[in-house]
């Protein structure tokens, strides 16, 4: 599935998010958000190139307006994905390919903070 992660990009998102990040979003077990979410793919189906976050598409965790959260962190230069076909609107993505770096995906993960502040 392309809507996963993997636990190398789990646990770099984790270094990404220590203590000089606004706020944590994606812990070191990669299953708990701190924002309360939990990740849409199945152990073991994980990608390293997209971060699928589970918003309704199956039991457990938050669920928020996720064109809500698009604007929001738009406003702020950012763009997600939310999701597509049978799962649009019950997940979304944030990808990690290309060149992002550590600076990039904490500003990435302040704008998300600050976009879940606001609902």
């Amino acid at each position: 599935s392309a809507c996963n992660t993997s636990k190398a990009t789990v646990d770099t998102f984790a270094k990404f998010t220590s203590s000089t990040s606004p706020g944590s979003w994606i812990n070191a077990d990669g299953v708990i958000q701190e924002h309360g979410f939990t990740l849409f793919p199945e152990k073991g189906f994980e990608s390293i190139t997209l971060t699928c976050v589970n918003n309704g598409a199956k039991p457990g965790g938050r669920t928020v307006d996720i064109a809500k959260v698009q604007k929001l962190v738009k406003e702020q230069g950012f763009l997600i994905d939310g999701g597509y076909g049978k799962i649009k609107g019950t997940t979304f993505r944030l990808s990690n390919m290309g060149d992002e770096t550590e600076a990039t995906m904490n500003q990435l993960f302040a704008a998300l903070d600050k976009a879940m502040g606001q609902l």
